[in-house]
């Protein structure tokens, strides 16, 4: 969540803050906050006093492509910006998330487009903020996306990844016929 060195410094502060004393978990959670600078109260909770679980999901994805045609057909003046932006060839994908398991986290979302090539985007615990089960983000590109997952390298300790991919991925089950 804070990265290795922001952790290794307020870690640091609280071991020579309590050193030779008896801290309460509060002490720890209200120097790690300030040493670092960030809001960790949505992690103090969830992991420390509720008995939720991470598991997110990507829940669904909608395509848009914009193009002036289009606004012709509705009989609006654009200015010659709004007409280069709809012109400029960008797709926006709106994806929603879901917190399925109550725990929020940040989201790591990978998006591998059609040409082979990849983009990482990392998206901090703070969208969440407004409603803590679902939220829905819009990101543009210039290139058609092949697929989408969420949380690519297991970082989030979510406890179900099958629903972290789009297009959604179908498992195979084998089993054994018997006499």
């Amino acid at each position: 969540i804070l990265g290795h060195e922001l952790f290794d410094q307020a870690f640091k502060e609280y071991a020579q803050t309590w050193m030779f004393k008896h801290p309460q978990p509060a002490d720890f959670f209200r120097i790690m906050e300030n040493a670092s600078g960030v809001d960790l109260d949505w992690f103090w909770r969830g992991w420390f006093f509720t008995t939720e679980h991470v598991d997110l999901a990507i829940g669904n994805v909608a395509v848009y492509e914009a193009k002036s045609e289009h606004i012709n057909d509705l009989q609006l003046k654009l200015t010659k910006e709004e007409l280069a932006l709809l012109e400029g060839g960008q797709k926006y994908y709106e994806i929603t998330f879901q917190a399925l398991g109550g725990m929020i986290m940040p989201l790591i979302v990978q998006f591998e487009f059609e040409d082979g090539s990849t983009e990482i985007q990392r998206i901090p615990a703070e969208i969440w903020m407004l409603n803590q089960k679902e939220v829905t983000k819009i990101f543009k590109f210039k290139k058609d996306v092949k697929n989408i997952t969420l949380d690519p390298f297991l970082e989030t300790a979510d406890i179900n990844a099958k629903n972290n991919y789009w297009p959604k991925i179908t498992e195979r089950l084998y089993f054994k016929v018997q006499k």
